[in-house]
């Protein structure tokens, strides 16, 4: 038999030679030839498995015809890619679930619905996908959850862009901890997280950030070229400090305009939060809504645009929107605006308009210019500037930690040293709400607030001192006895009282020193 023209076929582990012209089948990655044998010739079929290619025996009951060789040849390749696929999936599942895969679960609420009590849905998942997809899949997406080390994780951060803040490096390396915490419980798909204690970046700075002043805030409020709808918003944010998210997602039956209440049980920390508006602001928002929502039923929002379609969260009120109807109403402190030039920061635009992969503008290391969201920072900069309690502001704002309420204490200091006042009340400060000549002619009254009696106090007078009240004072008389006597006079009365319980030590050594304060021994 001659020899037949090869052509040479190309890949890793290819076969030497293919015939090139021949009778015998041929399909797409495998065909037939014939081989010299001992006892003859055979047909053997040579076929594609994975990167290696294989010779296989045809069997001698197939026979020869072209048309059975075909059928057993497409039989055989099928069953060897079927046994293949199945091989994969064993593997893959031994394997276990890449990082991404398991990721998106996250993300998606999936794990959250799967296990209830050990995972919280998050109202953010947002950012946390846009910040895994742009920085983490392309790294190390493909890698098994099981297999992944701390070096997988070295990885994804010297990737990042180096002139990303350290806030975001932060968010980046959370999300890894956070994704690795959940697949060791409850996925219990690895053993322990690979990341150590300090591998979460440490923030080394933070940038200044900007709020309104009372009068700033008036002058927006009173601007009618802004539009109401926004200018009820921004007035509501300054005056009751809840979140973008928290106030467009509050429908009218969350409020009680009659009592002037605010109930908020669905908010980002999931803890149920109601407190007594501010008067002016329950004023306000019944007025406006008898004005200009007579129709709205207790599911409509609170909050809604022209259209009456509620204002979603990082649309209609953008920050570069809120900055405009700040220049309209005649706001122009150059703080509160970006200078040409300045890079914002990537949360200046929305993180659903970044493509994966896209690097996200770096904002320049100056102060920021003021977004909507500052105007939860107005609210408890003046709060607190004004003599609000911590308690006070952090059951409206809902911070957990005094450490939030902290930052404004700096700017909340400057606010009370240049003499500002607190805002004015919104229902005057907005021209449309304000009470018509019915309403004006009605002296407004306050809530009645049912108080025990108090008792008359006896009163000292400090020229002709009385004795001292009925009760025997003990013969070693402590502070707390001495108060509770105390409490029973004025000032005077208090005077005469202490000077007959303290003196003072007159001559170092005598005494430990205590700025020269003590209580006199019976001994005396």
């Amino acid at each position: 038999m001659k020899t037949r023209a090869l052509r040479i076929v190309g890949g890793s582990n290819a076969p030497q030679a293919q015939p090139a012209n021949s009778a015998l089948p041929r399909g797409e990655g495998w065909w037939v030839f014939e081989r010299p044998d001992r006892s003859g010739k055979v047909l053997v079929l040579r076929y594609r498995d994975g990167k290696r290619w294989r010779d296989h025996r045809l069997p001698s009951d197939v026979g020869t015809e072209p048309a059975a060789i075909d059928q057993y040849a497409r039989s055989f390749v099928a069953e060897v890619a079927k046994e293949r696929e199945r091989m994969a999936a064993e593997a893959k599942e031994a394997a276990g679930p890449t990082f991404k895969t398991f990721a998106q679960r996250w993300t998606s609420g999936k794990l959250a619905k799967d296990h209830p009590d050990q995972v919280r849905e998050k109202r953010s998942a947002d950012d946390d996908e846009a910040r895994l997809e742009r920085y983490v899949y392309p790294v190390c997406g493909d890698v098994p959850i099981r297999s992944f080390t701390l070096a997988d994780a070295e990885r994804v951060m010297s990737k990042l862009p180096g002139d990303l803040s350290s806030a975001s490096r932060r968010h980046v390396a959370q999300a890894l901890n956070r994704v690795l915490n959940l697949a060791v419980y409850p996925a219990k798909l690895r053993d322990a997280n690979p990341l150590p204690k300090g591998f979460l970046p440490k923030v080394t700075h933070r940038k200044a950030e900007s709020w309104l002043y009372a009068d700033e805030e008036a002058r927006l409020a009173g601007a009618e070229r802004v539009p109401l709808f926004s200018r009820v918003l921004y007035g509501f944010l300054a005056r009751e400090g809840m979140r973008i998210s928290e106030a467009t997602g509050l429908d009218w039956s969350n409020l009680d305009l009659q009592r002037g209440a605010v109930t908020l049980d669905h908010n980002k920390t999931d803890d149920p939060r109601a407190w007594a508006l501010d008067p002016s602001v329950a004023r306000a928002l019944k007025r406006y809504k008898e004005r200009y929502r007579p129709d709205a039923e207790p599911s409509d929002p609170v909050f809604c645009d022209s259209d009456g379609h509620r204002i979603e969260n990082g649309t209609t009120v953008e920050a570069d929107i809120f900055r405009e109807h700040l220049r309209m109403a005649g706001v122009t402190r150059a703080e509160l605006f970006p200078v040409e030039g300045q890079r914002l920061r990537a949360g200046c635009r929305r993180r659903k308009d970044f493509t994966p992969g896209e690097k996200a503008p770096a904002a320049d290391n100056v102060r920021l210019p003021i977004r909507l969201h500052d105007l939860r920072a107005t609210f408890v900069t003046v709060s607190l500037a004004t003599g609000k309690s911590e308690r006070w502001v952090k059951d409206r704002t809902g911070h957990r930690s005094s450490q939030m309420v902290d930052r404004y204490a700096r700017a909340a200091r400057t606010v009370a040293e240049v003499g500002c006042s607190g805002f004015e009340p919104m229902d005057l400060a907005i021209p449309e709400l304000r009470p018509d000549e019915a309403e004006q002619s009605e002296t407004p009254q306050e809530p009645t607030r049912t108080t025990a009696p108090t008792e008359q106090r006896e009163r000292v007078d400090a020229a002709n001192p009385i004795p001292l009240p009925r009760a025997p004072l003990p013969d070693r008389p402590t502070d707390c006895h001495v108060a509770q006597h105390v409490a029973h006079f004025d000032d005077a009365g208090r005077q005469l009282i202490e000077s007959a319980f303290f003196c003072r030590v007159g001559q170092e050594g005598l005494e430990p020193s205590t700025d020269g304060l003590k209580v006199r021994s019976s001994t005396d």
